[in-house]
């Protein structure tokens, strides 16, 4: 995806003598729109969120949330900006639930006045489906239940989208870890389910007892701070806490002020402090 992300880059920056007009480029990046389930995975591919693309319907407290229409400006907004799509590109599937990927095919559908999949649109699904899963939510190829359906859209007859439309072709060759021949076996065996015993004892080797601050901090020492992966979300926050308030710079904060429009666009705007904007650079050169 990062190379995905790179093209678009690169048709936006495509200079004059390229042959085409600004209105082919626009036209370029008009007709492809880049998403993802989470913000992070937004972010790194240069897209939005699914949820934000679409207007899905939120989940809260756990819970997801049942299919609805938007309202009707909205509706000839998103009309609008999509007129020229010919393709989705989703990344990160293996976070998209088989429900939420059923109410992508409706929004589509919606939008575009089409009976066909996805509203005749193409739409290309990248990721590894063995990584993580859906919060609260059936993978992507599973079936959407019929009591599931009929709960969340009152309508009767399972569907599983992903058998029905998808074509699948693998990726065989690990670019990030191909230098490790070992290491990429061991996270194969990993990645699949079934690691033996060799992988189980080497990993075991590497578990340390001490808090995991104190470790990063003497590695970080060492020059080699690693990025640290958390299962729950708690225990993320208790670190990145923990390592702000090891900060020696003082805490700085700044209020801002978001605002939705009908569209669900949203803007923010922060109060201007020319004195604390200064303050922060002039801590900024200091630490550096």
């Amino acid at each position: 995806m990062g190379q995905i992300k790179d093209a678009m880059n690169d048709v936006r920056d495509m200079d004059t003598g390229s042959g085409l007009t600004l209105q082919e480029r626009e036209s370029m990046l008009n007709t492809c729109a880049v998403c993802a389930p989470t913000g992070l995975a937004a972010y790194n591919v240069g897209g939005v969120t699914a949820h934000r693309l679409f207007q899905l319907p939120i989940e809260h407290d756990g819970q997801c949330a049942s299919y609805w229409s938007i309202p009707k400006a909205s509706h000839e907004v998103m009309k609008t900006e999509l007129q020229d799509l010919k393709m989705v590109i989703i990344d990160e599937v293996s976070m998209v639930s088989s429900l939420n990927l059923t109410y992508i095919h409706m929004r589509m559908n919606d939008l575009f006045e089409s009976d066909e999949w996805f509203g005749g649109k193409n739409v290309l699904f990248v990721g590894d489906i063995l990584q993580l899963q859906p919060v609260r939510g059936q993978p992507v190829f599973d079936k959407v239940t019929a009591s599931t359906l009929k709960y969340r859209l009152g309508s009767m007859g399972a569907v599983n989208i992903w058998r029905d439309t998808v074509t699948y072709d693998e990726l065989t060759i690990n670019e990030r870890q191909k230098t490790d021949k070992k290491f990429l076996e061991m996270l194969d065996k990993v990645r699949r389910g079934f690691p033996d015993n060799e992988t189980l004892a080497t990993l075991s080797e590497r578990v340390f007892l001490m808090p995991i601050v104190k470790k990063f901090k003497i590695l970080q020492q060492r020059g080699n701070a690693p990025v640290c992966l958390f299962p729950k979300v708690d225990m993320c926050k208790e670190f990145n806490e923990t390592m702000l308030a090891n900060l020696p710079s003082p805490t700085v904060k700044i209020r801002a002020t978001n605002l939705f429009d009908g569209t669900g666009n949203i803007h923010v705007s922060r109060k201007k402090d020319d004195d604390l904007e200064k303050k922060v650079e002039k801590k900024l050169k200091e630490l550096n």
